[in-house]
């Protein structure tokens, strides 16, 4: 990464959309301080406190905003800096703390990009250091196609918000040995055969380019895939370790090999592919527990196989899961595939935590992949730009908002599915959108449990169009903590 003179901290929004309280801001090259040399000054005065109480190494003297609405916190250096890394001091309450900020540099002071934005800042507790902010691998973004029935040129869509230098994965279904990939891609390991038709699970990795925003893993003899981006703090993720196991009892679960995570910010991977001849029934996949498994994509139907994350891995933790499945049939037989991933430069020390979902932010499970457009990330409109922005990296946490929608038809009220969106009321932000099920069920999960909420159910079929719900909150019991 190279080095620029003028560094800063803009786009500062504080966790509870308010006042910003802050003790310590420093700017690191790695775990390594370097901003003792560089002129502190910042756009808006303080409310409170002084601007060199940021940098002077102590916790307990703060400094606040009442509005940060323009804030930048700049650092000029006399000299070009390198600078991949940072770490805050926290004030008394997690509200005021910082909710999410960008980092950006400039060669001229005036014309400024944008390192690293997105990321959403965990409290660590009253006047307290947070912890390492580089190292953490995480799934940026992910695509997947349906069920394709016999021996296919798969093509699986890129995510649609990979970056270049991103790790892709793709995990696919093949019926030969070894199986055969596009050009570019590396086996990382296949695991096989299953069932009548010896199936084989593979892994595959490339690292992303510019190209690949609008391509595509094409592969062959394939049967179904999925494909997802990687990114880290420092460098592309590389893989450390994987295993892989199989066996054609017709059982209906089984068990993920187990690996032993070596560092901080590792990230960990598992698949799972159910193989049938003959189906009574739908197929449904699963993955236990949830959490800490969190499911990126699931089988319905044919397709028969699921890729689930295991984020914030830090040393001694292992992959210990369970996919399992609904199907019923004969000639059965399970492939499965866990896989852990490092930052190729990752530091050994503490990660940096993300609210709710240490170390990783990852795009809500999506019901049909199929039904959206997987590629063309440059291309999308400005809404479906807001609404992937406000869904993947807006309002992350360990909350949950959940309910029914339901309508009065004489003598009883009865379950309406219907539209369901979730908005922050600290700025208006939508940060989600669902369509309640058959029984009027909606369920919003991991949202940012600090922030107060309204619920927006639109009743099309109605003259009366919109119920609302407001005032949801953590302490009215109405916002509650994922399990």
């Amino acid at each position: 990464m190279a080095a620029h003179r003028y560094w800063r901290f803009a786009n500062i929004v504080p966790a509870g959309g308010g006042a910003l309280e802050i003790t310590e801001l420093q700017l690191l090259d790695g775990t390594t301080r370097v901003d003792t040399p560089a002129t502190l000054t910042t756009s808006l005065p303080p409310t409170s406190g002084g601007v060199e109480s940021l940098r002077d190494g102590s916790v307990g003297s703060a400094v606040t905003w009442r509005v940060t609405k323009g804030l930048s916190i700049d650092f000029a250096f006399g000299a070009a800096a390198e600078v991949n890394n940072f770490r805050m001091g926290s004030g008394a309450s997690p509200s005021t703390f910082v909710g999410t900020l960008a980092l950006q540099w400039s060669d001229d002071g005036v014309n400024y990009t944008t390192l690293r934005q997105g990321d959403t800042y965990v409290w660590p507790g009253p006047f307290a250091w947070t912890r390492n902010v580089v190292n953490a691998t995480r799934v940026r973004s992910y695509g997947a196609v349906m069920s394709q029935n016999g021996d296919v040129a798969l093509s699986v869509p890129m995510p649609p918000l990979m970056e270049p230098g991103d790790l892709l994965v793709a995990f696919t279904v093949s019926t030969v040995n070894p199986p055969v990939g596009p050009a570019g891609w590396s086996l990382l390991s296949t695991v096989g055969p299953v069932g009548s038709v010896n199936n084989y699970l593979s892994m595959w990795s490339k690292v992303a380019t510019e190209a690949d925003r609008n391509g595509a893993y094409n592969g062959t003899n394939n049967t179904n895939g999925q494909v997802l981006a990687l990114a880290s703090g420092i460098g592309t993720p590389s893989l450390e370790s994987s295993l892989g196991a199989f066996d054609n009892l017709n059982v209906r679960t089984k068990d993920l090999p187990v690996i032993t995570a070596s560092g901080d910010g590792r990230l960990g991977l598992g698949a799972g592919y159910w193989t049938l001849a003959f189906i009574s029934g739908t197929t449904d996949m699963a993955v236990s527990p949830i959490p800490p498994w969190l499911k990126l994509f699931a089988a319905q139907a044919q397709l028969r196989m699921g890729v689930a994350a295991l984020p914030g891995m830090k040393p001694g933790d292992a992959t210990v899961g369970t996919w399992s499945t609904t199907a019923t049939g004969t000639g059965g037989g399970w492939a499965v595939l866990s896989a852990i991933f490092a930052s190729s430069a990752a530091i050994e020390s503490t990660p940096f935590p993300v609210r709710g979902m240490p170390v990783a932010y990852l795009p809500p499970a999506q019901p049909n992949p199929a039904q959206i457009d997987m590629g063309r990330a440059r291309s999308i409109s400005p809404g479906k730009f807001r609404r992937l922005f406000a869904e993947t990296i807006v309002g992350q946490g360990n909350g949950r908002v959940r309910g029914f929608t339901l309508d009065y038809v004489n003598p009883l009220n009865k379950p309406y599915p219907c539209r369901v969106r979730l908005v922050r009321e600290a700025d208006g932000q939508q940060v989600r959108e669902t369509w309640s099920n058959a029984n009027g069920a909606y369920d919003f999960q991991f949202v940012d449990e600090l922030q107060s909420y309204t619920v927006v159910a639109y009743y099309l079929a109605h003259g009366k169009r919109a119920v609302v719900t407001d005032g949801l909150t953590l302490a009215n019991g109405k916002v509650e903590l994922m399990p």
